[in-house]
């Protein structure tokens, strides 16, 4: 349970952009999570929720769309597990998407 957060930014083909996500674990199995996209000074935010589920040291969330995405839990860290464009596309713009757990949240 908590806030965990993710937080990049960078430049790609000649554009700037910032991507701050936050996702939530709340009870009894609840998830949200909200993110902040900024590209060429334009704002634009996405939220979206649904259910979550442990198993281990993996975290499964399964959105409203029944899109589902999996982390593994290191310590205070959610790692999120990509396919293959996802980790290409992570390495170019600056490594894994590791979610932070924010303290006292």
């Amino acid at each position: 349970m908590g806030t965990y957060r993710f937080a990049r930014e960078g430049k790609t083909l000649g554009h700037s952009w910032r991507l701050r996500s936050e996702l939530t674990l709340a009870a009894p199995d609840t998830y949200y999570l909200d993110q902040y996209i900024t590209t060429d000074e334009q704002d634009h935010e996405e939220s979206e929720t649904g259910t979550f589920r442990v198993e281990g040291d993996k975290l499964v969330l399964r959105s409203r769309k029944n899109e589902s995405s999996d982390f593994t839990i290191r310590g205070d860290s959610l790692v999120a597990k990509l396919d293959w464009p996802g980790r290409w596309f992570s390495g170019k713009v600056g490594g894994a998407r590791v979610f932070v757990k924010i303290a006292g949240r």
